[in-house]
């Protein structure tokens, strides 16, 4: 029980009365999930029950959040996730709390019971630079290629887009879409060109 007391209603004194009649007195955060039409005779002397539930289901989890690097706590707090009251939250809840400068590492499912749940994060890299070859689709030479700086964003994926200014002047970039930084560290990662016909 999370409320109660003796309310006036029946204002037309037929002898009963309308879920809509106590609405008012249902507590703060809950709202009434039982509705219809009661008699009086039966409330007066035993409580009428009623059925309430939370509004919002969520449930507060202290979440701390630990440098994968160093194992020290860099972040964390008490924070509102499983808005749908089902016990178990995802990583998505908590990442917006996520300390500036840090990406969180692990992702999934969370019960909520694991509380206090410590996540791992590292530092985000403010760009990264990449290994890549410019390739000629004809002849399958290598005609270009370096390190180069991408991912501005450092959500370690960078698009061709980031690199099609270093494509070398009478070639066009042919190969498109999205790679992994991680992909093109240290193995280059081979895009193909191919000429521009610049005849008339």
């Amino acid at each position: 029980m999370v409320a109660g007391g003796d309310y006036f209603v029946d204002k037309d004194r037929d002898g009963i009365f309308n879920h809509s009649e106590v609405e008012q007195w249902v507590p703060e955060e809950y709202r009434l999930v039982e509705f219809g039409d009661f008699q009086v005779s039966e409330c007066k002397e035993t409580p009428l029950q009623l059925t309430v539930e939370k509004v919002n289901k969520s449930s507060i989890v202290n979440v701390q959040f630990v440098d994968a690097e160093t194992n020290e706590v860099i972040g964390g707090g008490d924070y509102f996730v499983d808005g749908d009251g089902d016990g178990i939250f995802t990583h998505r809840e908590v990442v917006e709390y996520v300390p500036e400068g840090y990406v969180l590492t692990e992702f999934g499912d969370f019960q909520v019971s694991e509380s206090p749940l410590q996540l791992s994060v590292v530092k985000k890299e403010k760009e990264s630079v990449v290994k890549i070859q410019f390739v000629d689709a004809i002849t399958n030479e290598v005609v270009a290629g370096g390190d180069y700086f991408v991912d501005k964003d450092r959500d370690g994926i960078f698009n061709h887009s980031e690199v099609e200014q270093w494509v070398p002047e009478e070639y066009r970039l042919v190969e498109f879409g999205d790679f992994q930084v991680s992909e093109c560290k240290e193995t280059p990662l081979q895009l193909t060109v191919e000429k521009v016909n610049k005849s008339s």
